[in-house]
């Protein structure tokens, strides 16, 4: 019982911080937009080695100015404006690090499941959990400044101390972001261009309180335990 108080007690106070911070969030919302185009981009073009190459460099320039506006926005509570021409050269390196770890436990997974030859509904068991353990890779970067091989370890350590707060507030959003993608490309495989445009502002919106809220989710879980949050709560009564 105590447990389940805890969880909606916490996800209160990270929906609280979130609502606070949306209105900061034009920024950080303009660039998931130019992420979401990238998705696209990078699942219908993208063919050639070269291709690949210039996609994952691409790929790493977005995610570092993201991580620099999410830092501005959940732990100084700006919207990273005056800060967004240093995203580059602070976030390049923990970024790419990072980025080449999922990569490469990505192929490695998949490679594996096609020699293996499982079924379907194995392949989505895998890639939920999959999604889950690199969940908060985002937050261990601007927040705990981890990167490289050493962030999927800390994730995992971290999802596993946090399993019902994090994965009950976390796996919805993974299974609407996955709704809306599938949508997305399918409107622009059937050449629906408005609707697609459509799709990938809501996309945009969405990821802006997702990450927003999954930053603030993050900080609140990592800066107490369960017994310093149920002290700190009796102590206030």
């Amino acid at each position: 019982m105590d447990k389940i108080k805890d969880f909606l007690l916490v996800s209160k106070d990270a929906v609280k911080l979130t609502f606070n911070s949306v209105k900061k969030a034009n920024y950080l919302f303009i660039f998931l937009i130019i992420y979401n185009i990238y998705n696209v981009i990078d699942y219908f073009f993208v063919k050639s080695f070269f291709a690949g190459i210039l996609s994952y460099f691409a790929l790493i320039f977005i995610f570092c100015f993201i991580v620099n506006i999410l830092n501005s926005i959940v732990n100084y509570d700006v919207s990273g404006k005056n800060d967004i021409t240093n995203s580059i050269s602070r976030y390049y390196s923990p970024v790419i690090n990072s980025v080449f770890t999922v990569y490469i436990i990505k192929y490695l997974i998949n490679y594996t499941t096609s020699v293996l030859n499982i079924t379907l509904i194995s392949e989505i068991i895998i890639y939920v959990i999959f999604q889950i353990i690199i969940s908060s890779i985002l937050e261990l970067i601007y927040i705990d400044e981890y990167y490289g091989f050493d962030i999927i370890i800390e994730s995992i350590r971290f999802i596993y101390k946090n399993i019902l707060i994090w994965l009950v507030d976390i796996i919805p959003f993974i299974i609407i972001n996955e709704i809306l993608k599938n949508k997305l490309f399918f409107l622009f495989l059937t050449q629906q261009k408005v609707n697609s445009i459509i799709i990938i502002l809501i996309l945009a919106g969405f990821h802006t309180i997702y990450l927003i809220f999954k930053g603030n989710l993050f900080k609140i879980l990592k800066t107490s335990s369960f017994r310093k949050r149920q002290f700190e709560r009796g102590f206030k009564f």
